[in-house]
């Protein structure tokens, strides 16, 4: 089985619960000698969606074919999920109580919106890094002190306008379960043309169930979504989908529709191609309302680098490094020839001798999160 082809095998697994017509189709694949068993957790694992295929296997009583150790193992890191996220969800009222002493209105986005949201039918299903939420842009400061007050703090050394960024430097705290990150712009500034905070906070949905508690609508965490996932992640140059966004935007699409925002041409055509490929994973051939999409560019590219692999990190390496001498270093030096700030920025940077280490391993990083 081509890496392609378990790429969607993975992806019809992970639908399957909306789809149950598969259920015998995927018992009798994963039935034959030759399916790459280690090969499909694998995948899962490294897609970050193991959790919720693991969850729809429970009732496809596909564990079984695999040993007692690998089912204790698997069963475990969907409870520690599970768990996890319900600590999540107590450790966000908890924010919203803090931010209500100033009347702050946190809207929460990203994976903890669509937990908040219902967007899944178990708590295990999706895998949260940390959690994001949005405050108007005059009460963004006096969040971040009042959490901070609160026991959260910041490791990280910034060198320039904490104004001037998109969110706040990520906030940790030693009791709770994930870090967080206070955002006065929903998305890249790059991209705050797309998406805007005015725009979120207009549409905005009042949770019943926790006091002081937001979500973007439907539409907007769709659109949030591509932007993330394509345009902030580089997801579209580097022509790598995550099946966690792919299975999020699907969810999404089958609940709002497509987005409506004013895209320009480029960028609208990224969108269309993003969304149809999640349709054309999620849905199946024999599916009687399913009608196959010719094989667009964008799928073709990706089935290409999926199967080849090595090609497709010497391709990811090279875009980072057109985007790292072209987007990074000559940007920020012709910014110097205009901007006091960027003069300033620089001249921060230059005569930190802990900077020079950390943007060093940070470089080091990027080129081997592959």
């Amino acid at each position: 089985m081509k890496n392609s082809e378990l790429f969607q095998f993975s992806a019809q697994c992970l639908a399957l619960k909306y789809l149950p017509e598969q259920k015998s189709s995927i018992i009798e694949i994963f039935r034959k000698n030759s399916f790459p068993k280690d090969k499909f957790i694998r995948m899962c694992s490294n897609q970050l969606i193991l959790p919720a295929v693991w969850l729809n296997f429970t009732n496809l009583q596909t564990k079984q074919l695999y040993p007692t150790e690998y089912q204790i193992y698997i069963n475990n890191i969907v409870d520690l999920n599970r768990n996890r996220n319900h600590n999540i969800l107590k450790q966000i009222n908890k924010i919203c109580q803090i931010l209500l002493q100033k009347n702050i209105e946190p809207v929460f986005m990203k994976g903890t919106a669509h937990l908040l949201g219902g967007l899944y039918s178990d708590l295990c299903e999706r895998l949260i890094g940390d959690i994001d939420f949005l405050v108007p842009e005059e009460e963004y400061l006096r969040a971040a002190e009042l959490l901070k007050q609160a026991g959260y703090f910041s490791t990280l050394e910034f060198y320039g306008d904490l104004k001037k960024l998109k969110h706040y430097p990520r906030l940790i705290h030693n009791n709770v379960e994930a870090d967080i990150e206070i955002h006065r712009k929903p998305v890249n500034i790059d991209f705050s043309n797309l998406l805007s905070a005015k725009e979120i906070y207009k549409n905005r949905i009042k949770l019943a169930h926790i006091e002081n508690c937001y979500i973007p609508s439907a539409q907007h965490q769709l659109l949030q979504n591509f932007i993330h996932s394509q345009l902030s992640n580089r997801g579209h140059s580097y022509i790598v989908p995550r099946l966690r966004d792919l299975y999020d935007a699907y969810l999404l699409l089958n609940k709002a529709g497509w987005p409506k925002p004013d895209l320009s041409l480029q960028t609208s055509k990224m969108a269309t191609e993003y969304f149809r490929f999640a349709e054309t994973l999620f849905k199946i051939p024999n599916k009687p309302d399913f009608q196959p999409e010719p094989l667009f560019s964008y799928k073709k590219r990706f089935d290409f680098f999926c199967n080849n692999p090595r090609i497709h990190l010497l391709y990811i390496d090279i875009q980072k490094l057109k985007q790292l001498i072209f987007d990074r270093y000559l940007k920020i030096l012709l910014q110097c020839l205009y901007c006091k700030e960027a003069r300033q920025y620089v001249y921060c940077r230059l005569i930190s001798k802990k900077w020079y280490r950390l943007h060093f391993f940070s470089l080091i990083k990027s080129f081997r999160e592959n």
